[in-house]
């Protein structure tokens, strides 16, 4: 169970980012941007922060949430140049990875019963797999236009950063296009309103 006294994610999420990482930058470049963290976070993916033998990451193990957060500010410095938009590349990437019908996590979801449903991602399976990534947070969501038009709100989560926003609003745009087989628009905001982390506003563009 994750600690309560600070924000933790699930390792399958920096499992994730590694498996990006090696794609961009091969294993030597994944493995010097790594050495480039602090000593606590080398200390998640080394076996010591000395180390250069690698730990492994369990994929429903919890780690801190700044380990995730400081992995993803060094993605967007090297791979990025800075620009924090490579968390929409990364949220995608990691949508079509999720729902690869052979291999991927929610490969469920891409089976015929839910073709063409609009309302999956963000009605059952998006506040479900956030409960089951993040120890913190609650994704609600509020209907605008019946089938067309849906905001969900993240509250309760104050450690999320604009990078953090992206990554999940990408996410949820890629992988409710590819079960529901429309043209899916999702508009993210980050921090709108005091008691709101992340705002993402879902638009059916049409088929």
């Amino acid at each position: 169970m994750a600690p309560e006294e600070q924000a933790s994610v699930k390792g399958s999420l920096l499992l994730g980012l590694l498996k990006y990482t090696r794609e961009k930058l091969g294993a030597e470049g994944r493995e010097k941007l790594l050495k480039s963290l602090g000593d606590e976070d080398r200390a998640v993916f080394f076996k010591s922060a000395d180390s250069s033998e690698p730990a492994i990451i369990s994929l429903a193990e919890w780690y801190p949430h700044k380990t995730f957060k400081n992995f993803m500010d060094a993605l967007i410095r090297e791979v990025g140049k800075g620009d924090v938009n490579l968390s929409k590349e990364i949220g995608r990437w990691a949508g079509e990875r999720d729902m690869d019908p052979n291999k991927g996590l929610y490969t469920f979801y891409t089976t015929d019963a839910f073709k063409g449903d609009i309302t999956l991602v963000y009605r059952t399976s998006t506040s479900v797999i956030w409960e089951q990534m993040y120890n913190k947070g609650k994704l609600d969501h509020e209907m605008v236009e019946e089938g067309k038009k849906i905001i969900l709100k993240l509250r309760g989560f104050p450690e999320v950063t604009e990078a953090g926003c992206l990554l999940v609003g990408a996410w949820i745009e890629r992988t409710s296009q590819i079960v529901s087989g429309s043209s899916v628009k999702v508009d993210i905001k980050y921090k709108p309103a005091t008691d709101i982390d992340c705002e993402f506003h879902i638009e059916l563009k049409g088929t």
